[in-house]
C-alpha cells in the first residue's frame, strides 16, 4: 500500500512554477523569438535643431521580468574620455566643462577628479569638475591649491592663513607651518616671536 507524504507550501510552489514553464515551452505558439524593441531619444534646442540623439535596443525575456538595454548609438561623446554620454548623466546635470581647460567631462571612472572631499583646494575649485589631465599636471595642480604667501606650504583652507598677531612685521600673512601658535587662536611670525613673548611675560608679572 502506497503512503502519501504531505508536501509543504514551498514544494507546491516549485512544482507549479516548473509546470507552467514546461507548458509554456511545449506550446508551439510560444516558441518564437521576440524581436528587440528599439527606442530613439532626441533632444532639440528651442529653435528645433537636434543637438543630442541616442538609440537603444531593449531585449525582454518572456520568462522573467528582467530586460537588457543596450545603447547602440550616441551622437554626443565626452571630450575628455571619448566615452558615450548617457542620457541619465545629462538629465541629472553630471556632464560639465573642466574648470581649467573647459573640455567636457563626464562621471565615467578616470575621466575627472573628485573635488568634493579633497582638501587644500581653493574654494572656487571645490565641487567643480576637473578633468584627469589637468589634475595630473603638476603645474596646473599647484594653481588650484591654497598656498601660504610666506612659506609656500599648502594649507587646508583660507582660514588657516592668518595675519601676524604682533604687528611689528607690518602684518605678515603666515600659516601654522611658518608661524608660532599663541595662547589664543592666532599666530605670530618668527621675527616677532621673541619680542612678543617678552612683552607677554612683562604683562603677566
Amino acid at each position: 500500500m502506497l503512503s502519501c507524504l504531505p508536501l509543504d507550501d514551498d514544494d507546491l510552489r516549485r512544482m507549479l512554477r516548473e509546470g507552467q514553464k514546461k507548458a509554456y515551452q511545449s506550446d508551439p505558439g510560444n516558441n518564437h523569438e521576440i524581436s528587440p524593441s528599439k527606442f530613439v531619444t532626441v533632444y532639440k534646442t528651442d529653435d528645433g535643431k537636434e543637438y543630442f540623439r541616442e538609440e537603444r535596443v531593449v531585449n525582454v525575456n518572456p520568462l522573467s521580468p528582467e530586460q537588457t538595454e543596450i545603447a547602440t548609438f550616441t551622437s554626443r561623446r565626452c571630450e575628455t574620455c571619448n566615452e558615450p554620454i548617457k542620457k541619465e548623466w545629462r538629465l541629472a546635470g553630471l556632464v560639465g566643462p573642466c574648470f581649467v581647460c573647459r573640455r567636457e567631462t563626464c562621471p565615467q571612472l578616470g575621466c575627472r577628479a573628485n573635488t568634493d572631499t579633497n582638501e587644500f583646494l581653493r574654494a572656487e575649485v571645490r565641487r567643480q569638475p576637473v578633468c584627469a589631465n589637468c589634475w595630473n599636471s603638476k603645474t596646473i595642480l599647484e594653481q588650484l591649491m591654497i598656498h601660504c604667501p610666506s612659506c609656500g606650504q599648502r594649507v587646508r583652507d583660507y582660514v588657516d592663513i592668518k595675519q601676524c598677531a604682533a604687528g611689528w612685521c607690518r602684518g605678515e600673512k603666515i600659516c601654522p607651518s611658518c608661524g608660532i601658535q599663541t595662547g589664543s587662536d592666532s599666530l605670530v611670525c618668527n621675527s616677532c616671536h621673541l619680542k612678543y613673548s617678552l612683552l607677554q611675560e612683562e604683562l603677566h608679572k
